[in-house]
C-alpha cells in the first residue's frame, strides 16, 4: 500500500498486487490456457462500515502447460483510490473465477493527511528501468527493491508536500553498506513551485552485490524531513545478498540439518560458500536450467522477512523474528488478520493471525507494546 498527497484534503491510497500464475485454475482453450481472478478491495473505518470498494476482473493467459504453474510469471497491477486521512482496515480478497476459491488479506492502515505539517514525504518507492525511457505512475514498483544484473539503473521516487513551494529545497541523497560506511553521496536543489514535487532519482553506480541502507534529508531553510529505505544489488549469477555471505547464514537454520548448519557457521567465508552452493545443487529442481528456483525462493523469503519484519530500533532482522521464522519455513500465509486487542484502533497492543489453508495450520502473533515485535503465541 502506498499513499501520496493529493490537491485536495484526501489522500491517494494506491494498493499494488501482485498474482503468480501457480495458484490459478487454467484451462486448455483452443491453443491457450486461459485463467481469471477477482480481486475485491474494501476499506473499513473504525465502525467497520465500508467507505471504499473496488471491484477488478483480470484474464490471465498463458502459452504453455509449464507456465500455468510457474511460480515466476505474476499478473501484477495497481488499484488507485482517494480517502480521507485516518485509521482503516483494509480488506483485499482474491477469488479464482474457476474454482471460487477466495484468498483474503485483513490489515489495518493508516492513512497520513500530507497537510498536516509544512514538509512531509511518501515512503520511496524502487523502480528498475534501463536508460531507454523513465519510469511512470503506471509501472510496478520492485519489491524487495533489488537492482538485478540486467538493470542498468534503479530509480527511486518519491512525493513531496511542501507548503513553501516558492523557497528553494534541497534533498541529499547518501548510500552506506552493510558496514555503515558511507559509500555514495549526492544533492540535488530546486524550487518546487507546486506544494506537491514528484523526485526522481537514479542510482547507477557499480555497487557491488550486497545490501545497502538509503537515507535521503530534504531541506528549504525554514522545514527539514527525511526517510531511509534498504535496498539490493544483484551480482551476476549470484542471489541477491550472497555476496554480504553474513546476512544469509544464519536463516539457513530453519532449513538445514543441525550437523550441517553447525558446519557451516563454523567454517570461513570461502567454505560457505561452497557449503551453500553444493546444498542447494542437491536441490535444484530443474538442474537443466540457471536458474535455481527452490533457492530464489528462498533468498526470496528472507529478503520480505528482513524488509517487513525488521525492529530498526532494536538492530533486530526480521528472519530471526517469529513471524520471519514462520513466512520462511512456509511461505506467504493463505490469509492474514490483524487486530488490537480491546478492537480499537487507539490500542497500542496488536494481534495477527496467519492461515495456511492448504496445510490447516494457524499461527497467532501478539505485539504488546506496538512496536512490530510480534511474538508467536499460539501455534494449531
Amino acid at each position: 500500500v502506498f499513499t501520496s498527497p493529493s490537491q485536495t484534503r484526501e489522500t491517494y491510497v494506491t494498493v499494488y498486487y501482485s498474482i503468480p500464475n501457480d495458484v490459478l485454475l487454467f484451462t486448455k482453450q483452443d491453443t491457450l490456457f486461459k485463467a481469471g481472478f477477482e480481486i475485491t478491495i474494501a476499506l473499513l473505518n473504525k465502525n467497520n462500515e465500508p467507505v471504499k470498494t473496488k471491484i477488478i476482473q483480470k484474464k490471465v493467459t498463458a502459452q504453455t502447460f509449464s507456465e500455468t504453474n510457474s511460480k515466476n510469471i505474476y499478473t501484477k497491477d495497481q488499484v488507485t483510490f482517494l480517502s480521507k486521512p485516518g485509521n482503516y482496515r483494509l480488506i483485499l480478497n482474491v477469488m479464482d473465477l474457476s474454482t471460487r476459491k477466495p484468498v483474503t488479506l485483513k490489515e489495518n492502515i493508516s492513512i497520513p493527511d500530507f497537510k498536516s505539517k509544512p514538509l512531509k514525504c511518501t515512503k520511496i518507492r524502487f523502480y528498475t528501468k534501463t536508460k531507454s525511457r523513465l519510469p511512470q505512475e503506471k509501472d510496478f514498483p520492485v519489491f524487495p527493491p533489488v537492482r538485478e544484473p540486467e538493470d542498468s539503473l534503479l530509480w527511486t521516487q518519491f512525493y513531496l508536500y511542501t507548503k513553501e513551494k516558492a523557497l528553494p529545497h534541497k534533498v541529499i541523497y547518501t548510500i552506506s553498506n552493510v558496514q555503515g560506511k558511507n559509500v555514495y553521496s549526492d544533492s540535488i536543489k530546486f524550487v518546487p513551485n507546486s506544494n506537491i514535487k514528484s523526485l526522481l532519482y537514479s542510482i547507477g553506480q557499480p555497487f557491488s552485490a550486497g545490501k545497502y541502507f538509503l537515507e535521503i534529508f530534504i531541506t528549504n531553510g525554514k522545514y527539514k524531513t527525511s526517510l531511509s529505505e534498504y535496498f539490493f544489488i544483484r551480482g551476476k549469477g549470484q542471489t541477491a545478498l550472497i555476496s554480504d555471505i553474513s546476512s544469509f547464514i544464519k536463516p539457513m537454520q530453519y532449513i538445514m540439518d543441525k550437523k550441517l548448519y553447525k558446519k557451516l557457521i563454523t567454517s570461513d567465508i570461502e567454505q560457505q560458500k561452497t557449503i551453500l552452493t553444493e546444498f542447494w545443487k542437491e536441490r535444484d529442481p530443474e538442474p537443466s536450467t540457471e536458474i535455481n528456483e527452490l533457492e530464489n525462493e528462498f533468498y526470496r523469503r528472507v529478503n520480505y522477512t528482513n524488509q517487513h519484519f525488521s525492529l530498526y530500533k532494536g538492530g533486530k532482522d526480521g528472519w530471526h523474528s517469529d513471524r520471519g521464522r514462520i513466512y520462511i519455513i512456509y511461505g506467504a500465509p493463505s490469509q492474514i488478520e490483524t487486530m488490537s486487542s480491546n478492537r480499537s484502533f487507539a490500542s497500542v497492543s496488536r494481534y495477527e493471525i496467519w492461515y495456511y489453508t492448504n496445510i490447516g495450520k494457524k499461527f497467532v502473533f501478539y505485539d504488546k507494546f506496538g512496536n512490530n515485535n510480534f511474538l508467536l503465541v499460539s501455534e494449531k
